[in-house]
């Protein structure tokens, strides 16, 4: 039995939706067709063969039974995951903070925040980079740069890149302000 991860999750108790189709780069180009199975894997081999060697890879692999190569294949083949976001904070003025819970298994090296009119619109009211915690490898801070009213159907866009460079995209819509 094969199971699939719905196209959108939607939570109406807290009013917002989560697709999970990625469609768009950081630069708002059009995605080309996903990767077969076994192209992934000759990439995977190809990045881990070459990152070997990276310190990090070195370090995390200092710790663990497990091999610097593996660490690298296996960061290769998965990407960033969003664990929430809490925009509480923000009301829509300049100087607020969107806070953004973000994991990869070995590191996520930048998220980009993207905030638009609503999920279908292609005009972005802002964005920029969110800088992460020193503390916290998981929490990354975007401070608002733009007054924006706040209005149903507004979104906000995540992308987020790991030392492979896969690129992670999580749209959250929100149904009011």
């Amino acid at each position: 039995m094969a199971y699939e991860t719905p196209d959108k999750s939607e939570n109406h108790d807290l009013g917002f939706c989560i697709y999970n189709e990625v469609m768009f780069n950081s630069d708002g180009d059009r995605l080309p067709p996903p990767k077969t199975l076994q192209q992934r894997i000759r990439k995977a081999g190809s990045y881990a063969a070459w990152a070997q060697d990276h310190f990090l890879y070195q370090l995390k692999a200092s710790d663990s039974p497990v091999s610097a190569h593996s660490l690298a294949f296996l960061d290769s083949l998965g990407k960033p995951q969003l664990l929430g976001m809490d925009i509480r904070r923000w009301t829509g003025g300049i100087g607020q903070m969107i806070q953004i819970r973000i994991m990869d298994n070995i590191q996520v090296l930048q998220v980009r925040v993207m905030i638009r009119e609503h999920r279908m619109s292609d005009t972005i009211l802002e964005s920029g980079y969110a800088y992460p915690s020193r503390l916290d490898p998981t929490l990354w801070t975007y401070i608002t740069k733009t007054q924006i009213q706040q209005r149903p159907g507004f979104c906000v866009d995540i992308l987020a890149n790991d030392l492979p460079g896969n690129l992670s995209v999580e749209t959250m819509e929100f149904d009011s302000a």
